[in-house]
């Protein structure tokens, strides 16, 4: 744990090497899996089926705010995003903030993540949202950078450029501070796009060419198709086609379908037939591929909102059945003490009869014995006395009962 961040090669080899994990008690066995899952993400290694990490969120839960439960739900969520699975992976990231105990970089590097989800889905409002939560956390440090390029990416994708520019000049300002001249080179292909987009393509000429000389070989590629984009529209056509056939056989499929549109555009305007036939031939081919690819994804797009839908579906379910089962059981239970009410009520006022029937006898007996002759023996006396005495009780008991 404590390699992790600085040395995570070193972490996976560590973890990598304890036999028997399987054997650990329950809690080594849950941070066991949390640590592995989270060197493997660090050190770019494919996470595969989420059998590991659902060892630690089955552990940590969902209820109680920790780290460890925060970290198992945000890397159960990176599991989901590297099958595609985005709508997943944003429950598992929205978890992992409701989760998470402090504001530190972990919960930015969340907010990124989820922040990049959203833009996968078009959700570019969302997506600002999220990234300038993540900006708000790491205000004033080194990895404010990634949220400002974010922040500006959005910007730029609402056509707001003015707003891009000024965060893009931001993130620069910082990289240049860090002499981090990976994020530099990076920042310098965001100004190239930038003013690719407004067609001032001097400007943007300038800053690609500077990304390409900072970058390495493998991370110029892009750089070098942007730089041929450039150089066509500039109508430097040997140069244009000297970066469209640069790294072509490093890019995916997007990207060669890009070079090769690229090449017909410059073959076509050298005159090359023949060239500008074989470059369209192969842009038509990929460019048929992608439609498939894209046709897949959106099946499994579809696919993916449709088991969304359908696991809401039986939660609300299973919520309507809880809720229908408390309420019979209120139901239930006020019905007994309803009964019960009237069921107390009904001796309580058959006892009241009961003593009003006493009370009567005994004035028709006082009344009796009153009558009797002025002789009337001690013996009477006493009776009359303790009639009296009864007539009193059986009044107390009914003011009782009132």
């Amino acid at each position: 744990d404590s390699l992790m961040e600085i040395y995570p090669d070193s972490a996976l080899s560590i973890l990598e090497s304890i036999s028997s994990p399987q054997k650990l008690p329950r809690a080594d066995r849950a941070l066991y899996a949390l640590l592995l899952t989270q060197a493997r993400h660090k050190n770019y290694i494919a996470l595969g089926d989420d059998s590991l990490i659902k060892t630690a969120v089955e552990y940590y839960g969902d209820k109680k705010k920790s780290v460890r439960a925060a970290k198992a739900h945000y890397y159960w969520g990176a599991t989901y995003g590297e099958k595609g699975y985005t709508s997943f992976a944003v429950d598992e990231y929205l978890t992992a903030i409701r989760l998470m105990p402090v504001r530190d970089e972990f919960l930015a590097m969340i907010y990124d993540n989820l922040a990049d989800c959203y833009e996968k889905d078009e959700l570019d409002n969302v997506a600002m949202e999220a990234y300038r939560a993540a900006y708000q956390i790491l205000k004033g440090k080194s990895g404010q950078i990634y949220p400002m390029r974010g922040i500006a990416r959005m910007f730029l994708l609402q056509n707001r450029k003015d707003s891009a520019l000024f965060y893009y000049q931001q993130a620069l300002d910082c990289a240049l501070a860090d002499k981090d001249s990976s994020l530099i080179g990076a920042l310098y292909h965001d100004f190239a796009m930038l003013y690719d987009e407004q067609k001032d393509y001097i400007l943007a000429d300038k800053y690609v060419s500077k990304a390409i000389m900072i970058m390495g070989q493998d991370e110029a590629a892009n750089a070098c198709l942007l730089k041929a984009k450039i150089m066509l529209n500039l109508d430097k056509l040997d140069s244009a086609s000297y970066f469209f056939n640069k790294n072509v056989d490093q890019l995916g499929v997007n990207g060669k379908v890009v070079c090769y549109n690229g090449m017909y555009q410059v073959a076509k305007k050298k005159g090359e037939w023949e060239t500008a036939v074989k470059n369209i031939d192969m842009y038509k081919i990929l460019y048929d591929s992608i439609q498939i690819m894209n046709d897949r994804a959106e099946i499994d797009r579809l696919m993916d909102n449709h088991l969304v839908e359908l696991h809401r579906y039986k939660l609300t379910a299973k919520n309507q059945r809880v809720v229908g089962s408390l309420v019979i059981v209120f139901l239930s239970l006020a019905f007994i003490l309803i009964m019960l009410y009237f069921w107390r009520d009904r001796l309580r006022q058959k006892k009241y009869v009961s003593l009003q029937q006493q009370l009567i006898e005994n004035r028709i007996e006082t009344m009796l014995l009153h009558e009797e002759s002025d002789d009337m023996t001690k013996d009477n006396n006493m009776e009359l006395y303790k009639l009296e005495e009864e007539r009193f009780a059986i009044c107390m008991s009914l003011f009782r009962d009132r």
